[in-house]
């Protein structure tokens, strides 16, 4: 009996192992970005209201100027915990950009605990804010997210110019360039 629990327990084990690699691969390397940089063809990101977790509110359009990496994640999302601190280093690194990491988490405990895992003087920098969205309103029902993570890039003039689906590697020289790119829209 207890050998039939270990043989269950290691192929639900290698089922989400082969599910992660699996979706690991089709992810892509890069985001993608459109090649006419015109921000006639994007659309402006809603003005919304966010409440960071220390109960303070901001609006989308008060980082206008900067490139704003509005990412949407989870703490029980193993891709979401492996490019957030690479989000959080951007923000702290680069004064054009501004790392909003939105999470859908039910628990605000668990954000907090996920949180102090991280560099604390990246967590508490300017240009990084955390806000919690338990309900999933904003994640949902704006920004249509169905996957965790999410980022949505949006550019110095308020314009959303990509979606990224799945996580990446923010640090890699190519995407640094096209984020280069970017705050120049």
């Amino acid at each position: 009996m207890r050998i039939n629990i270990i043989i269950i327990a290691l192929c639900v084990v290698l089922g989400f192992l082969a599910t992660f690699a699996l979706d690991y691969q089709q992810r892509p390397r890069s985001a993608r970005v459109a090649e006419n940089s015109a921000t006639d063809n994007y659309k402006s990101a809603p003005d919304i209201t966010f409440t960071a977790i220390d109960g303070k509110s901001f609006k989308l359009s008060d980082y206008k100027g900067k490139l704003v990496l509005l990412n949407f994640w989870a703490t029980w999302c193993a891709p979401c915990k492996v490019e957030f601190p690479q989000m959080l280093e951007l923000a702290v690194n680069d004064k054009d950009i501004i790392f909003l990491a939105v999470s859908v988490d039910e628990n605000s405990e668990d954000i907090a605990r996920f949180l102090k895992s991280q560099k604390r003087t990246h967590v508490k920098h300017a240009d990084v804010k955390i806000a919690h969205d338990p309900e999933k309103e904003i994640a949902q029902d704006t920004f249509q997210v169905l996957k965790y993570p999410e980022t949505v890039i949006i550019s110095p003039s308020g314009k959303m110019t990509d979606k990224v689906v799945g996580a990446l590697d923010w640090l890699s020289p190519q995407m640094k360039e096209r984020l280069e790119k970017l705050k120049a829209l």
